[in-house]
Order: structure tokens, then C-alpha cells, then sequence
């Protein structure tokens, strides 16, 4: 469990909609879910292939206070990165905090 004061950084939590364009079929979109208290730690860097070329991919791991509703197909937005989320658990399965796996450096879903 943590500590409130390890819990600095600020965070958007969000979720793809689709919005029809009016012509017959949808547009993506993404709706705010919410905005929390986090911290935020650098795991892992690598490089990926992308169209051709090498992009550089930096892993995080990002713990908030317990939320429930966190799907691997939502974002979450950190400063100016804009992070793609790849798990969401409750470590110890007590509803105190979520730990989040994401990634910064590769298109967004």
C-alpha cells in the first residue's frame, strides 16, 4: 500500500467512444473518465519496429487510488504523454489501490 505523499503527479484517465459522423458510420473519440493522483515510475525502454523505422517505447508503471472500471483498451494522459494502457490489477486484491502497466511511444489504439 502507499503513502498519500507518493501520489504527485496528476493524471487523466480516459475511455474511446464512437460518435456517429453523420454519414452513416462513427468517428472515435475519447471521453474523460476521471483525473487522479498518481505516481508515476519509468520501467522499461525499447525500441520497436513501426512503418518501416525504429520508435522508441518507454514503459511505466502508475499507481492510483482503487478504480475499478479500467479496461486494457483505455488511455491515461500524463503531462504531455499520451499513454496507451496495457493492464490495470489490484495487487493485493483489498480495493485500496490500482496499479496500471502503460506505455508512451507507440500510437494510441
Amino acid at each position: 500500500m502507499s503513502a498519500a505523499g507518493q501520489f504527485r503527479e496528476r493524471i487523466t484517465l480516459q475511455r474511446a467512444v464512437s460518435v456517429p459522423d453523420g454519414i452513416g458510420g462513427f468517428t472515435r473519440s475519447w471521453t474523460k473518465l476521471a483525473t487522479v493522483w498518481a505516481r508515476v515510475v519509468p520501467t522499461l525502454g525499447k525500441e520497436v519496429l513501426l512503418s518501416n523505422g525504429l520508435q522508441g517505447v518507454q514503459a511505466y508503471q502508475v499507481t492510483i487510488r482503487f478504480f475499478a472500471d479500467l479496461r486494457p483498451d483505455d488511455r491515461l494522459i500524463w503531462g504531455a504523454k499520451t499513454m496507451n494502457i496495457r493492464s490495470a490489477a489490484d495487487p493485493e486484491g483489498r480495493r485500496v489501490e490500482t496499479v496500471i502497466f502503460a506505455d508512451a511511444g507507440v500510437p494510441v489504439q
